[in-house]
């Protein structure tokens, strides 16, 4: 059996975990919210503070002069950091993060395994189940030959064809296996 002997993880090549399409939608919603609700609660603190003459006349300039002058010194300011911060805490960036590494987990999966298919066996496996088309896996073998699958695998399309392949060996392993 091709599976046993490669010892797939087939959580990770079926990127199990990987968020929906509903749930990316969401995040960006809640992304969105959570953004305009900052700029809405800033902005009513400023003008309440601006209503009650908390602060001076010139404060709000000194202030502005003093974060230019930090990011001329620096190249940076303070304002940047909470700009990236904010990002950094956004649903839809904590989303993305996690599915980039899911599917990292899966390219290093593929990338294990795929140099190690059996063109024989996968002939074999191609008569059983037509979803393993001889087209794909003569491609795959003659890639992992080149030593080029890392940079193939870059293309979303086709990590996820190299993701159906390795899915439908599986499923075809494990019919004979049960035969």
């Amino acid at each position: 059996m091709l599976t046993k002997k490669l010892n797939i993880d087939l959580d990770a090549v079926t990127f199990k975990g990987l968020s929906t399409g509903r749930a990316r939608m969401a995040s960006v919603i809640t992304s969105i919210l959570l953004y305009l609700g900052i700029t809405g609660a800033m902005a009513t603190a400023a003008h309440a503070i601006d209503s009650a003459n908390l602060l001076p006349d010139g404060v709000a300039l000194l202030c502005a002069s003093l974060f230019l002058l930090e990011y001329i010194l620096k190249g940076k300011s303070v304002l940047t950091r909470i700009a990236v911060l904010l990002v950094e805490i956004m649903p839809m960036s904590v989303l993305y993060r996690r599915d980039k590494r899911i599917l990292d987990r899966g390219r290093v999966e593929l990338e294990r395994v795929l140099p190690q298919l059996d063109l024989e066996t996968l002939d074999a496996y191609s008569s059983l189940n037509p979803s393993i088309s001889s087209s794909i896996t003569d491609k795959l073998i003659d890639i992992c030959r080149r030593g080029d699958l890392k940079r193939w695998l870059n293309e979303p399309s086709q990590l996820a064809s190299a993701a159906n392949l390795m899915y439908q060996v599986y499923i075809t392993d494990q019919f004979i296996s049960s035969c």
